[in-house]
């Protein structure tokens, strides 16, 4: 996510910007709250596994809702039999328990248990203990109405955005099931690669754009949108016009508020193209058959002017800011991480990749490079540390996790570097990263490199 008091700090420089052992240590550091696994430990290293998620859905546009049944299927993999499972709903951070923003029922496949994080945290004890390596499924019925302030999630020039709207499964790993809180500083939306698939009523005239592409023709005011592979769902509903481009065999879509200057949407798509056309080169193949570039509130999450999702992004038509949200559907789309505790696992990197892009194109937004200290707080420190001084999340995880991976280009030279994150994006492709992973692979890359270990030690990545 693009910052807007990024964007601040850096004009006032004069540049423009966007926005093991060690991963044991930092998982106990605020975490803000982990449950135990109910009754096992994961064979696989995270769950849910292999889940399905079917929508259909309505939506009201005279009071932004989106009402309907969510089917949910998944796998238990563990080594034990699962009892409950927990569900992510988001949305209820606008508000809090009172606010119900997002109102789930359960139909079919267990009965509600605790409550956590102003339920935007919701137990679902399943109706009988699931057997290692069996599959269940959820049967919800669910009503999201987005508040009225303009936001990721919320109401912007008569349009409905529905950023991490939907219900999904939390992520369990072997620290227990990951439950952190909803911040406004950036993202802490866990989750896993999941299939998707959204029937949606919409009233005439009205255009959507979301996570996914649409199958087969619409059928009187019905769409029908599946997505494979991605870790969330993403909706935005509301009256835009619509221009096309491509970046190879990807289709590119910028949604603009009706009005916009035909030409700024034009150079909106050129830019992504040309980050689209890049990423794909260093880093390996997107892999999906579409993305969506949406112009959207001017603020978000109390800061930001830019948010990414899996195939959509909230962006201006700012240089800078849709190179780093496209860069995103790399490190954080298609290469996951836990970004309450690991934020600099996509930001750094979504920062990083769009400083490489053409200066005249893009501004540069790296001058004057400063490689964080261990002590300010280490790197791969987790968003409550990161936040509790004002700028250093900016100023270390955006800043300075950026420059350090700039410091290791030019340690392992441009092309071994290349082959290095082509070979990192194929390894966890659908898949997390962790801080342990990453620097176990940079230290393979070039094994034995002084330049290297230093950098990895003066960032508190590793010792």
């Amino acid at each position: 996510m693009r910052r807007g008091t990024l964007l601040l700090a850096v004009l006032a420089a004069g540049a423009l910007a966007s926005c093991g052992t060690i991963a044991a240590r930092r998982a106990a550091q605020d975490v803000g709250e982990t449950h135990p696994m109910v009754a096992a430990t994961a064979a696989a290293s995270r769950w849910p596994d292999q889940a399905r998620y079917a929508l259909d859905l309505a939506y009201d546009a005279r009071r932004f809702t989106l009402s309907g049944t969510e089917q949910i299927a998944f796998r238990n993999a563990g080594s034990a039999p699962l009892t409950s499972v927990w569900l992510r709903v988001w949305a209820n951070a606008f508000g809090g328990c009172a606010a119900s923003r997002a109102h789930v029922t359960i139909r079919g496949g267990g009965s509600f248990g605790a409550r956590r994080r102003d339920c935007t945290a919701l137990e679902i004890r399943l109706r009988r203990p699931l057997a290692p390596g069996a599959s269940t499924q959820l049967a919800l019925q669910i009503r999201v109405t987005a508040p009225t302030r303009p936001d990721r999630f919320g109401r912007f020039r008569g349009a409905g955005y529905f950023g991490n709207a939907i219900p999904i499964l939390a992520v369990a790993d072997t620290r227990g099931v990951q439950l952190p809180p909803y911040t406004f500083a950036g993202e802490s939306f866990y989750s896993l690669t999941s299939s998707w698939r959204v029937r949606l009523r919409v009233p005439t005239g009205l255009t959507v754009a979301s996570t996914g592409t649409q199958a087969g023709r619409a059928s009187g005011g019905t769409v029908t949108l599946v997505a494979p592979r991605a870790r969330d769902f993403m909706l935005v509903i509301g009256r835009f016009d619509v221009g096309t481009a491509h970046a190879g065999p990807v289709r590119l879509r910028r949604f603009s508020i009706p009005g916009t200057p035909a030409a700024q949407a034009r150079r909106t798509l050129r830019i992504a193209a040309l980050s689209m056309t890049r990423y794909a080169g260093w880093y390996g193949p997107y892999e999906r058959p579409e993305v969506d570039l949406v112009e959207g509130p001017g603020e978000v999450a109390r800061g930001g002017i830019a948010m990414e999702y899996p195939e959509l992004v909230l962006t201006p038509a700012e240089p800078t800011a849709i190179a780093h949200e496209l860069a995103h559907q790399w490190f954080y789309s298609i290469v996951g991480d836990d970004q309450w505790s690991e934020p600099w696992l996509d930001e750094s990197f979504a920062e990083f990749s769009a400083a490489r892009l053409p200066p005249r194109q893009v501004p540069n937004r790296l001058r004057d490079c400063r490689i964080p200290d261990a002590a300010d707080p280490p790197l791969d420190a987790n968003m409550a540390r990161m936040t509790r001084v004002g700028g250093r999340y900016v100023r270390v995880v955006y800043i300075g996790g950026a420059c350090t991976l700039r410091a290791l280009q030019r340690a392992l030279g441009r092309a071994r570097f290349d082959d290095f994150m082509r070979r990192l994006v194929a390894t966890h492709r659908d898949g997390v990263d962790t801080t342990a992973e990453f620097v176990a692979a940079i230290r393979a890359a070039a094994p034995g490199d002084p330049s290297v270990q230093r950098l990895l030690t003066r960032t508190g990545l590793a010792h």
